[in-house]
């Protein structure tokens, strides 16, 4: 959990270099003091909003099914992947693609916010490790449909086993 804390303040300081009101006081990150960093990306709404009231301690409310949750959360799989090339034991295919979905989480609350990063993590991750494509999708569907009825997601403001959580509201 600590490391969601510590992602959570980055896409924070990040939010900082988004807005007109500069760094944060102390930040968490050294990519704050790059240049390029601090250039207006356009990055979408929710992600700024869900990021605003992360900052102001808030719950993150929202239904949102955009794709920045999955934009962000492709380095998960080539972290641990890069971990694996040095020889580190580490976590494989469904805890690390959980990690993703988890990152993602936090500022999409939807399932189809969250739930392509789970299996974009866990297909990339197979492909890295010389896996086939069609080994991948079929591998991360499986998985996928187990993982959506874990406990943590009983703590999401949405009922997934609901099918009307996945409509538009």
């Amino acid at each position: 959990e600590e490391a969601y804390h510590h992602v959570a303040d980055a896409y924070i300081d990040w939010l900082h270099t988004q807005s007109r009101h500069g760094k944060r006081k102390e930040p968490h990150c050294w990519f704050t003091n790059m240049a390029f960093m601090n250039e207006q990306r356009a990055p979408g709404n929710t992600c700024l909003t869900a990021l605003k009231e992360i900052e102001d301690g808030c719950s993150v409310k929202n239904n949102s099914k955009g794709c920045g949750g999955v934009m962000r959360t492709a380095p998960v799989a080539l972290f641990f992947a890069g971990l694996r090339d040095k020889g580190v034991e580490c976590s494989y295919l469904r805890e690390e693609a959980a990690i993703a979905a988890k990152l993602a989480w936090l500022t999409h609350r939807h399932p189809l916010g969250w739930l392509p990063s789970f299996a974009f993590n866990m297909m990339l991750t197979i492909l890295l490790d010389g896996g086939d494509m069609q080994d991948a999708v079929k591998s991360s569907i499986s998985y996928m449909e187990d993982f959506i009825y874990q406990d943590w997601t009983r703590d999401v403001d949405i009922k997934v086993k609901d099918q009307s959580a996945y409509r538009d509201e």
